[in-house]
């Protein structure tokens, strides 16, 4: 078992390094980067599982990006001080996650949960979803623009669970 958070993360980089070269390998290095820069780091015990402030945030394996129903802050809605866009709507909606992706000869999808739930992102329903509600498999450069979007989105959302002082979110109409 990893000692430290720079030793997951040294092991995370070669696992990619691993299975991947290039711009795959890059973009790989860039994400997780990208997350240890923002305070959101793998932990030790579970070295695929991305937290911040405690709370899950993602799962990395390989060179794909899973969000979950392991997240507490799925009611995104709930954060309106923080700028959700048509378009972020919209790439979160493209890359719902549903059971049917992975049905294969009959099998479970093989992620644990239930075949399919109902689930709600940004006031659009969805049915049979994954417990991986949201999924990114080797996402090029600027998709992880719009990665990095809903991960500072996510990281907001905890900040403001976490908070004591509720207030701090606002209401778009100034109420």
């Amino acid at each position: 078992m990893p000692k430290s958070t720079e030793e997951v993360i040294r092991r995370l980089e070669e696992k990619l390094g691993k299975y991947y070269s290039g711009e795959q390998l890059k973009n790989g290095c860039d994400f997780i980067a990208h997350m240890r820069n923002t305070g959101i780091i793998p932990g030790i015990k579970q070295p695929n599982l991305f937290e911040y402030l405690g709370e899950n945030v993602c799962v990395l394996v390989d060179w794909t990006i899973f969000w979950g129903d392991y997240t507490s802050t799925l009611l995104l809605d709930e954060y309106q001080d923080f700028p959700i866009d048509d378009d972020l709507k919209q790439f979160v909606w493209d890359n719902i996650h549903t059971c049917a992706h992975f049905h294969t000869k009959g099998k479970e999808c093989g992620c644990g949960g239930q075949p399919g739930k109902s689930v709600s992102l940004f006031g659009k329903e969805f049915d049979n979803v994954c417990s991986s509600i949201i999924y990114f498999n080797e996402p090029d450069a600027d998709t992880l623009q719009k990665v990095y979007q809903l991960t500072e989105l996510w990281k907001r959302a905890i900040e403001v669970a976490n908070s004591s002082d509720k207030n701090v979110v606002d209401n778009k109409d100034g109420g």
